[in-house]
Order: structure tokens, then C-alpha cells, then sequence
């Protein structure tokens, strides 16, 4: 059977079971960005909304983690073989379809879903840093000097796995995307993942935030 030919889904009880992880984990949601026709995994976002103890919105994918990868054991010998991913807005952020048509408001978004599209079209994987970048290292929009994202755990511990075991012995991370800038790229290029997850930190730590949360809200640009 040819790859592209493959529906590559949960089945109901994987479904129940990862949903059900996220509303534990990271909150209910009652709103889905539903995707209709896609090649490959197909890719919904949860929108997880603020509420008193998460006043931030939370976008998890559901159907990535249908998807296994196919993962270097030499390089990643601790990559997980299925994923999914998730990336933190403020919440006052614009969010609806019409909001949306603003690429200033769908740019997190856009580079979430990208991001997630990576290991069916690439016929590789994405595993705890890991960096992607835009194209020519490009903006992903005018208000933000965002360039490229490195996926860390989810708060509060951004070194910390987040593992959604299934009951049918599926275990699927949970990754967060965390933008960066051009430089922060360069720097990763130049020194690794770790020394530039040390410089985030260093960067957090002269910024006076104490919580991850905090900083990865901060780095967004206020949309408009």
C-alpha cells in the first residue's frame, strides 16, 4: 500500500484516551480546529482557553500521535515514535476565524501545524530539541521577530517529559513549540540544543521571570 494512500487516525479509544489526557493535563476544551482534507496524519488543534488557574491559551494537536515516525536510534535514542505538539498564547490573543484571516493572529498557528506536517513530508521525526526554522529564516509575520521554534517539554518544566501512555501500549509525548529568534537560531546552530535551552534560561533569569509559562508567554508579540 503506498504511504500517501494510508489514513493514518486514532481509533476510538485512542482518541478517548488522548483527549482525555489533555483535558487532564492541560484543561477542557470545548473548541477544535477541525482539518478536513490532508495528506497524512490528519491534524486537528484543540483550543484550550484561559481560565483562573491557566490564564493562557494552550493549542494541542490531536492526530500527529497517530502517526509513527521514523526515528534515527543512533542520534535519538530516547525519541519517542509518536507525538504530539502544543504552543502557549496570551490571553488576550485574537482567536477566531476571522481574527485568523490576520496573519499577525495566525501565525502561532500556522507555524504549529507546519511543524507538525514535518515528519510525514520530511519521512523523518521531532523529538525533544529539535529546532525548525521559516524559510530563509524569515519572520513568521510582521509583529514578531520570531524565525524558527525549539521544542522543549511543556511547562511547568520544559526539561521534564510529558508521556501520554495509551492502553494499547502507545506512549506519545507531548512537546511544546517555543519560538525563537534569528540570533537564538544561530546560536543553536553554532553551540547545540542544550547550550542554547541554557541561554533561554539565562535569558528568563535577566528578565526577572521565575515561571517558564511567563517567559514563553512574553516572547509573543501582542497581536493586533
Amino acid at each position: 500500500m503506498e504511504k500517501d494512500s494510508i489514513q493514518y487516525i486514532y481509533s476510538t479509544e485512542e482518541m478517548e484516551e488522548v483527549s482525555q489526557f489533555i483535558s487532564k493535563r492541560f484543561g477542557d476544551y470545548d473548541m477544535v480546529m477541525g482539518e478536513k482534507n490532508s495528506e497524512g496524519p490528519r491534524i486537528d488543534i484543540a483550543i484550550i482557553e484561559p481560565t483562573k488557574r491557566r490564564n493562557y491559551y494552550t493549542l494541542c494537536t490531536i492526530g500527529l500521535g497517530a502517526y509513527m515516525m521514523n526515528i534515527d536510534e543512533e542520534k535519538s535514542p530516547l525519541a519517542q515514535e509518536y507525538i504530539e505538539l502544543l504552543i502557549y498564547l496570551p490571553a488576550n490573543w485574537p482567536i477566531s476565524p476571522e481574527k485568523f484571516n490576520d496573519e499577525n493572529n495566525f501565525w502561532p498557528v500556522r507555524l504549529l501545524k507546519s511543524t507538525a506536517r514535518i515528519p510525514y513530508y520530511e519521512d523523518s521525526y521531532l523529538t525533544f530539541g529539535h529546532t525548525v526554522s521559516s524559510s530563509e529564516e524569515a519572520t513568521y509575520a510582521a509583529n514578531t521577530d520570531k524565525v524558527g521554534a525549539i521544542l522543549l517539554s511543556p511547562v511547568p518544566d520544559p526539561l521534564e517529559p510529558v508521556i501520554c501512555q495509551l492502553s494499547s501500549d502507545k506512549e506519545i509525548e507531548f512537546l511544546q513549540v517555543f519560538p525563537v529568534t534569528k540570533d537564538e537560531m544561530s546560536f543553536r546552530k553554532a553551540n547545540g540544543s542544550n547550550a542554547l535551552i541554557a541561554k533561554l534560561e539565562d535569558i528568563k533569569k535577566a528578565l526577572g521571570i521565575k515561571k517558564w509559562i511567563d517567559f514563553a508567554l512574553s516572547r509573543m508579540a501582542s497581536a493586533a
